[in-house]
């Protein structure tokens, strides 16, 4: 996608004149493209390629396909780009559920395509201090967590 925006602008900024309104047509260009991409591709039964390769999905907290809404709100996180990378790759080895901290906020979860309900979990809210900053957060309950609380009680 990042290949097909610098192609886009290249074009645009060759073919148009360069004052602002090239510039806004090319930014709201990328951003219906990164959109279509990101979030109508990603909720289609097609999947972006990167999903296809990796024989992916991404679905809500419910198992369902992820709301625009959700999509949406983790696209937000995109501009941060390789940043999300270096970030999932310190999160992601501590998170019992291998969720990034996006799909967490966003109550996503990317899943393998057919993958199938092992049961049903409870949705409960968690509470994150990153950085300084505190998020409460959907997700569901982890089967560890659950087993010891029936035990406990």
């Amino acid at each position: 996608m990042g290949i097909l925006c610098l192609i886009l602008t290249i074009a645009l900024w060759t073919v148009l004149p360069a004052n602002r309104t090239t510039l806004n047509i090319t930014f709201a260009t990328i951003l219906i493209l990164a959109f279509s991409y990101l979030v109508v591709l990603k909720r289609s039964r097609f999947r972006t390629i990167g999903y296809r390769v990796a024989g992916v999905r991404i679905v809500g907290l419910e198992g369902n396909v992820a709301t625009v809404s959700s999509l949406t709100f983790r696209l937000m996180f995109a501009p941060f780009g390789p940043l999300n990378w270096l970030f999932d790759l310190a999160w992601l080895s501590g998170d019992p559920h291998k969720q990034s901290m996006r799909d967490k906020i966003s109550q996503t979860y990317v899943i393998l395509l057919n993958a199938r309900p092992e049961g049903t979990a409870r949705v409960v809210h968690s509470h994150y201090d990153i950085l300084g900053y505190t998020f409460l957060v959907k997700e569901l309950e982890d089967r560890g967590t659950r087993g010891a609380r029936t035990a406990a009680t």
